[in-house]
């Protein structure tokens, strides 16, 4: 018995002791950390979920979302698409906005109407242009979707067209001359017939529609599609900090490279195709898309350094510092896009500056 007290004199613990000890060893994640695969998947449905709904979100709440509606003129009901982007004078010769004409050829007035439009900004009075019959526009369409392929602008036939109607029903159309880039028109539309007189849009206010340069779609796509791809990881990452941190450090940094290539990278190019620049946030402008772009990037790179590259991502400050920086993402989403962007100021080409040096941004 006493020989056998002394096989171990320094104390030290047995074998299988360090064995089952070293399970629990600091670098090692515990079995209370790992997340059941039930409720993985239903975070990635979340995630999906909260990413759908911040690109429905975007895209309903824009600048550049027509304004959409419908009016009843005698009797009829026709359906308007009121434009607020459209291409600049680049690879665009006019702006056409369509409008059904229910009474043409049944032996009652045809209907009749005039677009009026300024400059933004301006106290110049409204110019008013009296809306055409479609066939009329004639050889100067044509002339317009050559020049547009010409210039390889796929969409900006259809984007230059306030079409909601049946193109092959009569139509008669409102026509915005185009500026340049970052120029902006208010305009209304008044439609008549006999003795009714409707402005559009019927709430009393104008339109105010925005030109851009065009960008190509193998630039536009991927910027959209990066952004959204990193919305999505960075949403799955926050639910992941909250409710089961499994794969959160992989979340975390799939969304910090997505937002780097699609917002940082991306993102100016877009940017500079559209109007000429490549930066217009901070420190350079006041373009609210550049600036929510720019805290959230900074917020991610946050967080990836609080994860590190360790093997516990399951610690509190990563966890915390992954959820302030998905809530921060949630807020910037909930900001439409392109507010306070590039603005082009006509005072500035009315005293002989080029187009490409009067834009400004914050306005």
């Amino acid at each position: 018995m006493t020989g056998a007290k002394q096989k171990n004199p320094s104390g030290q613990k047995s074998k299988g002791s360090q064995k089952g000890h070293g399970s629990h060893t600091p670098n090692a994640p515990t079995a209370g950390h790992r997340t059941s695969r039930a409720v993985r998947i239903l975070l990635w449905v979340l995630a999906v979920v909260f990413m759908l709904g911040s690109a429905t979100y975007q895209r309903m709440t824009g600048p550049t979302r027509p304004v959409r509606g419908s009016v009843v003129v005698s009797g009829e009901s026709i359906s308007y698409k009121l434009l607020r982007s459209d291409w600049s004078y680049r690879t665009n010769e006019a702006t056409h906005l369509y409008f059904r004409d229910p009474f043409r050829g049944k032996g009652r007035a045809d209907l009749a109407g005039e677009i009026h439009y300024r400059r933004f900004r301006s106290d110049e009075p409204f110019t008013s242009v009296p809306l055409v019959n479609e066939e009329l526009l004639g050889e100067r369409a044509g002339s317009e979707r050559q020049v547009n392929e010409r210039a390889g602008v796929e969409a900006a036939v259809s984007n230059s067209t306030g079409r909601a109607t049946d193109e092959d029903e009569p139509r008669i159309v409102a026509t915005l001359p185009p500026q340049p880039s970052a120029g902006k028109l208010e305009y209304f539309v008044t439609l008549t017939h006999e003795n009714e007189e409707h402005r559009l849009p019927e709430s009393g206010e104008v339109v105010v529609i925005r030109y851009k340069d065009h960008v190509p779609l193998w630039i536009l796509i991927p910027h959209v599609a990066m952004m959204f791809f990193a919305v999505l990881f960075g949403m799955r990452a926050g639910l992941g900090a909250l409710f089961g941190p499994t794969g959160m450090k992989r979340q975390a940094w799939v969304a910090l490279v997505g937002m780097t290539i699609g917002g940082m990278i991306l993102g100016p190019i877009v940017q500079k195709h559209a109007f000429g620049a490549y930066w217009t946030g901070f420190p350079f402008g006041g373009d609210w898309t550049d600036n929510k772009t720019l805290v959230m990037w900074l917020v991610w790179v946050v967080a990836a350094i609080a994860i590190g590259r360790g093997p516990r991502p399951e610690r509190a400050i990563a966890r915390v510092a992954v959820a302030i920086a998905a809530l921060v993402m949630t807020s910037v989403y909930l900001i439409p896009h392109s507010t306070r962007g590039s603005e082009l100021d006509y005072s500035k080409i009315e005293q002989g500056v080029r187009p490409e040096d009067a834009i400004q941004t914050g306005r």
